[in-house]
């Protein structure tokens, strides 16, 4: 009887850690299932906050690109105005020296040519700098 009251026993005790490891094992597979669906919510939600993240980065650079876009056309604008304005001066400048020129030119005797320039060497610089009383500085 002792033999098979031990047979019985560890019968009993092998059906009990049987039993512990299944409860044990759907456990662990509960577990799984709950960690696994945590990680596709999270997954999700990383996607989302990364598709959120790329849209503000879009519109962040759309709005320098802008803004940038919009400063180099007003500097552009304005260089062209100013340059425009400038050759204007130069040419109404111009003008008016030639205008100045032509009524000294008539006013001296009407010569259509110019009168020959002299050709002034160094020595002669100094020469004339002296008559008229200028030293070496």
């Amino acid at each position: 009887m002792k033999s098979s009251a031990g047979i019985i026993f560890a019968f009993v005790l092998l059906l009990v850690l049987g039993a512990f490891e299944i409860w044990q094992y759907r456990e662990q597979q509960i577990y799984r299932e709950s960690m696994q669906h945590q990680l596709v919510e999270l997954s999700a939600r990383l996607e989302g906050i990364e598709l959120t993240v790329n849209q503000a980065k879009e519109q962040m650079r759309e709005l320098e690109g802008a803004s940038i876009g919009g400063l180099i056309d007003n500097a552009n604008d304005a260089l062209i105005e100013g340059w425009s304005a400038m050759m204007d001066a130069v040419g109404r400048e111009l003008d008016s020296a030639r205008k100045t020129f032509e009524q000294k030119r008539q006013a001296l005797g009407g010569a259509d040519k110019p009168a020959p320039e002299e050709q002034v060497t160094p020595d002669q610089s100094e020469q004339k700098a002296e008559q008229a009383g200028e030293g070496p500085l």
